[in-house]
């Protein structure tokens, strides 16, 4: 009986395709890695260097305090004049000329390349020697599009107030997107201080001194963890911040967030990654587009279409199609001992979720019953990264499947399951059938017998695709619901 069982293999194991990516709206942007001493210098240095490498980078970002704005504070001045912004020394220190020959260098580069480059946060001053922590940011044309300044906690301030808005990149290939510029704690204090927003970012660029070293965590969990330790990235998170701007809907879950911090890090994640309730427990998304340069980090992303990381639901039932709890699930790289497992739940479902492998090598197990297939290869990709593998338990070979009788508590049953052109119903009272979104496709009355035929066809009479549904009784007091698979 195992032997034959094991020859449907290929009937028991079915692929189905949740997601594909779109080949359109992407930004690409590259985050800068700059550590040495002359940080002026290195930062033209990485520029030059990643826009020669690669010409069809969009954005490219450098972290706070970057350009003079540590404890050796260069000072720069700002003018707005008929022809734009122009910039220029505030005092004859050498830091503050090294500085404004670097905003000169990329201003050249900018243009040169077509590109808009945030260089990082340098330290501004205006007529009345009021300093400002400010960012220039340089538009393709190399003219300086706008300054925008930090807030500084609840206190206010005109030309503050003024910058606080969202800012628009336009692609090399046409689209465009608006983003929000954060430095360090800034995320905490825009709520705060300016409130709700009437339309969230597409894009959020988090520049900062130190990044607290959280989405460093969730960033390596999203390239080479399996799953991500959802622990790990909620203790190290700064949930309150990210909540905040949530709640005032400067940003969504869906809202890519790219980080540039001081310390040689840059990294992009979506916010609902590292932010408790804002995701499904079985979800996470990646920026599946990524390379890493001496000189900083570059990811390409839609960010109207975030990308699910990979994942293999597995989903087990027993020969009368009712699901198996706590069938152990062990799974890892082919060609390897699996190091890691799980068991069903009471649903009859493991999820397990992967990034870096192309492929899972997956082993069953349960008392006395005998899991078929035993043991299986499950190949994903970027562009197919969701799949259902159906897993199908007999009893063990002392026991024949024919003559075994329909145990008593089970009052609603679905036989075969998965099915192919119909499947027969047990049940004591009348069911509708629905569709994974919750749609209601079919109303059957049921007959005398406690039993009817179900053809996978609607109300209306078409032919349902393949997929996963729900069968639930209605008219009693103790409602029943089960699963059914239907495989065209």
């Amino acid at each position: 009986m195992v032997d034959n069982m094991k020859n449907l293999i290929t009937l028991t194991i079915i692929i189905s395709v949740c997601f594909t990516l779109t080949a359109f709206g992407d930004v690409k942007i590259a985050l800068l890695k700059i550590s040495g001493p002359n940080r002026d210098a290195e930062t033209i240095t990485a520029i030059d260097a990643l826009l020669a490498s690669d010409s069809t980078i969009d954005m490219i970002i450098g972290p706070a305090e970057n350009l003079g704005g540590d404890s050796n504070k260069a000072r720069i001045i700002f003018a707005e004049t008929p022809g734009g912004i122009v910039f220029d020394v505030a005092d004859t220190f050498c830091r503050s000329l090294d500085v404004l020959s670097a905003l000169n260098g990329i201003s050249t580069l900018a243009g040169m390349h077509g590109v808009t480059i945030i260089p990082g946060t340098i330290w501004e001053v205006d007529s009345n020697l009021h300093c400002f922590e400010a960012i220039p940011i340089f538009g393709p044309d190399g003219d300086v599009e706008r300054i925008r300044r930090k807030a500084h906690q609840t206190t206010t301030d005109t030309l503050i107030d003024d910058c606080i808005r969202l800012d628009t990149i336009f692609t090399r290939d046409g689209n465009s997107y608006s983003y929000l510029i954060t430095v360090s704690n800034e995320s905490a204090n825009l709520p705060e201080v300016y409130g709700y927003t009437a339309f969230p970012a597409d894009l959020w660029i988090a520049l900062d001194r130190r990044w607290m070293g959280d989405v460093d965590l969730a960033i390596d969990h999203v390239e080479d963890a399996i799953p991500p330790n959802w622990s790990i990235v909620y203790t190290y998170s700064n949930a309150n911040n990210f909540s905040a701007l949530l709640d005032s809907n400067w940003i969504t879950p869906q809202t890519p967030l790219l980080f540039c911090d001081f310390d040689s890090f840059g990294g992009a994640t979506i916010t609902g990654n590292i932010v408790e309730g804002c995701h499904p427990d079985d979800d996470w998304f990646i920026i599946p587009d990524r390379y890493e340069t001496p000189h900083g980090k570059v990811y390409t992303l839609d960010p109207d279409n975030p990308t699910p990381i990979p994942q293999i639901i597995v989903f087990a039932v027993d020969t009368f199609g009712v699901v198996v709890e706590s069938l152990f699930v062990n799974y890892g790289d082919p060609g390897t001992v699996p190091i890691y497992g799980g068991w069903t739940d009471d649903e009859g479902l493991f999820k397990a979720c992967f990034a870096g492998e192309e492929s899972l090598f997956f082993m069953f197990s349960i008392d006395s019953m005998i899991p078929v297939p035993e043991e299986t290869t499950v190949f994903l990709s970027m562009d197919s990264p969701r799949c259902t593998l159906f897993v199908i338990l007999v009893p063990d070979s002392t026991t024949s499947i024919s003559s075994a009788a329909l145990p008593m508590d089970i009052k609603l049953s679905v036989a075969p399951n998965p099915f192919n052109s119909a499947c027969k119903i047990i049940s004591k009272a009348d069911i509708n059938i629905y569709d994974i979104s919750g749609k209601r496709v079919r109303a059957i009355e049921i007959s005398e017998s406690k039993c009817v035929i179900w053809d996978g066809m609607d109300d209306a009479g078409g032919s349902l695709p393949s997929g996963l549904y729900f069968v639930e009784t209605v008219g009693s007091h103790n409602r029943e619901r089960c699963k059914i698979i239907l495989l065209r």
